[in-house]
């Protein structure tokens, strides 16, 4: 049976390029003298050769005595079985040496109908989200919305310029936190992906500005909704969720679920640190009245308001349970 050697993209399972078996042994490893070269720092110079099994009928891909050896597994996917010296290949198996994962195939296997020039592809490749142009145009975008956000809340005269700084500093920032996680793929999966992950970085931020908005008009309309501040909280928990799992998913080979967990370990993390910081700060005293809101820009017939006797009825209210309380003797 011909075959056909498919190295896969670790992080996608996107084809990146195929080899012809044209003849055995069929070596394979980093050294420039194996059938199929790969560049990967965890593949030996020697890594593995395909053979002939004993009754000539089928190939193995057999361990040439290499560091990492061979194991299956899927691109993508940090969880294999064990190292094997030894694997019979098929049409369809997928091994993985070091970081790289291969996919062997019948030549004579059925593929994909042409797609005719001028028609929308479907392929992965193809998405409109991945395209580096895209993400770049996305993440200035969110970038022109915090600028007009600070715009907007700014009462100043100088309130372009503080909407530049605030755009400018925004910018920076985000650039700094896919910088960071940049250099971890660089590290772990040997490509940095920087754009992805500021396009991420400015996909979560514009998710929290429009929660916070959100949260500002639910406290001017609905100042005394008792379940609302916990579901901004655990609507925020969520979104830091979702931020580690996308960073991981463009910086790492961790599976899915082992991606989601570290989120959910992250989110929790916070968590714990806020309710330390909220604790401390909540034994602090003053007598000067809160209300984070911020007057919007509403219909008066649409902002929940009571009457004058009403309000009376309240003061009075709260000005007996005081005089009842002055009135009890001292303990």
């Amino acid at each position: 049976m011909a075959m056909i050697v498919e190295v896969l993209n670790a992080r996608t399972g996107a084809v990146v390029q195929r080899v012809r078996v044209a003849s055995l042994p069929f070596t394979i490893g980093r050294s420039l003298d194996n059938a199929l070269v790969i560049d990967d720092p965890h593949v030996d110079a020697w890594h593995a050769r395909l053979v002939a099994d004993d009754e000539g009928e089928a190939l193995v891909l057999e361990d040439l005595g290499s560091v990492n050896g061979i194991s299956l597994g899927l691109a993508g996917n940090a969880e294999r079985e064990p190292v094997r010296e030894r694997v019979r290949v098929r049409s369809g198996a997928e091994v993985r040496l070091g970081r790289t994962a291969l996919r062997f195939r019948d030549e004579k296997a059925v593929v994909a109908a042409a797609v005719p020039l001028g028609a929308p592809s479907t392929g992965m490749p193809d998405r409109w989200h991945a395209r580096t142009s895209v993400r770049l145009a996305f993440s200035v975008a969110v970038l022109a919305v915090v600028a007009i956000e600070a715009w907007l809340n700014s009462a100043g005269r100088s309130g372009a310029n503080e909407a530049l700084g605030a755009g400018f500093a925004f910018g920076a920032l985000i650039a700094l936190w896919a910088g960071v996680w940049a250099t971890v793929a660089r590290v772990v999966i040997h490509r940095a992906r920087f754009v992805a992950h500021l396009a991420i970085a400015a996909l979560i931020a514009l998710a929290f500005t429009m929660l916070s908005w959100l949260a500002e008009w639910m406290q001017f309309l609905l100042p005394d909704a008792p379940l609302w501040p916990a579901m901004s909280v655990t609507i925020g928990l969520g979104l830091l969720v979702w931020a580690v799992a996308l960073h991981l998913a463009n910086a790492s080979l961790l599976a899915p679920l082992r991606r989601w967990t570290a989120g959910v370990v992250t989110s929790a993390v916070v968590l714990a640190l806020a309710g330390i910081f909220a604790l401390a700060d909540a034994d602090s005293f003053t007598d000067v009245p809160e209300y984070e809101s911020t007057i919007k820009p509403l219909m008066p017939s649409l902002v929940p308001t009571i009457t004058v006797e009403a309000l009376r009825d309240v003061h009075k209210a709260l000005r007996d349970a005081v005089d009842s309380l002055a009135a009890e003797p001292l303990r």
